[in-house]
């Protein structure tokens, strides 16, 4: 068959093996033991929240869920690579939703598939949802 036509059953099969992790959150400037202050996470220059530090910070390459890459480009454009077959099996856009949260969605082309998703504060991990509620996690390479 044609990777277009097994599409839906990739992207199913890919969403299956999603698997949950746990951050570990700590408050900043909240006094750690024997009075010092924890350490805070590396400064990626996202702090300001600026809509082009935050377009500058989402865009790379993302190791994500099942054995797929996603490619998120500054011209609002991204496209997904299946690692095994190295070919591209989806592309789309994406749109950052609200600058004070760091919340991005990603629209699919294929599959009508739309992540909701929270870029970490330190601008590594990109954790939510997808619009059937299932979990998405990427890990910026």
């Amino acid at each position: 068959m044609k990777m277009a036509q097994n599409m839906p059953v990739v992207i199913i099969l890919a969403l299956s093996f999603v698997f949950a992790a746990a951050l570990a959150t700590a408050e900043v400037g909240a006094e750690a033991k024997g009075g010092e202050k924890p350490a805070l996470p590396p400064d990626t220059g996202i702090g300001d929240l600026s809509s082009s530090k935050l377009t500058t910070a989402i865009t790379g390459t993302w190791t994500w869920i099942s054995d797929m890459t996603v490619i998120v480009r500054e011209d609002n454009s991204l496209e997904v690579i299946d690692d095994l077959s190295h070919e591209k099996i989806n592309e789309g856009k994406w749109e950052l939703v609200d600058q004070t949260s760091r919340t991005y969605r990603f629209v699919y082309q294929n599959g009508n598939w739309i992540d909701t998703l929270t870029l970490s504060p330190d601008g590594r991990i990109l954790d939510g949802t997808n619009n059937e509620g299932l979990s998405i996690r990427g890990t910026k390479r």
